[in-house]
């Protein structure tokens, strides 16, 4: 016979959610039915657990005074810049894919070949592995276009899907490998376009933005987000 599930933080109600972070925390809340509209439209989990830190003591009580509003005020500093982030980040990303498509093709061509090719990137081995999985994830896009009618429009009437128009389906996080990959050349071509960047820079700047933006599309806390460069993989 199975032993019952015992569950660190079981189901509980509104009231059970109110009582706890009054009587067992020490929240000030002063108007019950606002608290349980917040936890309605945000849910403990986002709201409370995802922001409570900057308001706690050591022995996991909250600071003399905090009260729900001074959490959800945080909740909204932190939305509010996620949004503005965002737009920027969509902004750079637009700019990036139309520059890294058309450095690419005017030095390697428009054929889907060209960007299939594992040679016409920095393969040293340092990077066959890696580029070897950005070419089979181009390859599978191509291959399964799932809901991009754009991309199955030029396989059925051309033969052929350019990177320019492929990009448009890359997400950031695959845009910024593959520039990380590309040879010196076609990486200064790029990075040329903003002014004091050299490629190197541009590699790691890619690569945040790209960890920035899937923060902020999947509104996840950015106010204290901690920035790791990626490994290559």
């Amino acid at each position: 016979m199975e032993e019952p599930i015992t569950l660190d933080k079981p189901f509980m109600t509104y009231k059970q959610q109110i009582n706890k972070l009054i009587y067992d925390k020490g929240l000030t809340i002063n108007d019950i039915e606002y608290a349980v509209k917040l936890l309605k439209n945000h849910s403990y989990f986002d709201l409370i657990s995802g922001y409570k830190d900057p308001f706690k003591k050591r022995d996991g009580n909250y600071k003399l005074h905090t009260s729900i509003e001074d959490i959800y005020a945080l909740y909204c500093f932190d939305d509010t810049i996620r949004a503005i982030f965002l737009k920027y980040i969509l902004i750079i990303e637009k700019k990036i894919k139309s520059l890294i498509s058309y450095s690419f093709c005017e030095e390697n061509g428009e054929n889907q070949s060209d960007f299939l090719n594992v040679t016409n990137y920095n393969y040293t081995p340092q990077f066959q592995d890696a580029i070897n999985k950005l070419v089979s994830k181009l390859q599978e896009l191509i291959d399964n276009p799932k809901n991009y009618s754009y991309i199955s429009h030029q396989k059925r009437s051309h033969g052929n899907v350019p990177l320019w128009v492929l990009m448009k389906a890359l997400t950031l996080g695959t845009v910024s490998k593959m520039y990380s990959f590309l040879p010196q050349k076609i990486q200064y071509k790029v990075s040329k376009e903003f002014d004091y960047i050299s490629e190197g820079m541009l590699v790691q700047m890619l690569d945040l933005l790209a960890r920035v933006r899937n923060v902020c599309a999947h509104n996840e806390r950015l106010y204290d987000y901690k920035y790791q460069k990626s490994t290559i993989n």
